[in-house]
């Protein structure tokens, strides 16, 4: 399932009270995550990605998705356990003039399309020592 969400800064958006937008979701495994920075930012727009307090995207603190003109992508594997799935973008702006734009791309798998581990791990151990008792081992 492919989700699109745009999150706007107005200009003069200070760091310590940024745009808050949430990013609504099914619960699943997200696969890819794409944050378009269009032409005309010049690095003074800042984006991240949280769940809960946990910044996401990108990973670890005091640090943002910035630039011009380009495509940041992401293939985390992160598990959304459960509905509702909720992550939430949050956006400022260094910029005293203009307002910029992030568009967001999130592809989540739905559960049921997820491997199960332990079933396949268990098949393998069984197969192994199928293996071993035809050769006598």
């Amino acid at each position: 399932m492919l989700f699109t969400f745009t999150v706007s800064a107005p200009a003069n958006t200070p760091e310590t009270a940024p745009v808050k937008e949430t990013l609504r979701l099914k619960a699943g495994m997200i696969t890819k995550i794409s944050v378009k920075i269009p032409s005309g930012h010049a690095g003074l727009a800042h984006l991240g990605i949280f769940d809960g307090e946990t910044m996401i995207m990108p990973w670890g603190e005091n640090q943002w998705i910035q630039g011009d003109d380009e495509e940041i992508v992401w293939e985390p594997d992160y598990i959304l356990p459960s509905e509702p799935a909720v992550l939430e973008a949050r956006a400022w702006n260094e910029d005293d003039t203009y307002a910029h734009e992030f568009p967001i791309r999130v592809w989540v798998e739905p559960p049921e399309s997820r491997p199960d581990w332990g079933v396949i791990e268990e098949g393998a151990r069984r197969l192994a020592q199928f293996v071993q008792r035809v050769m006598g081992e």
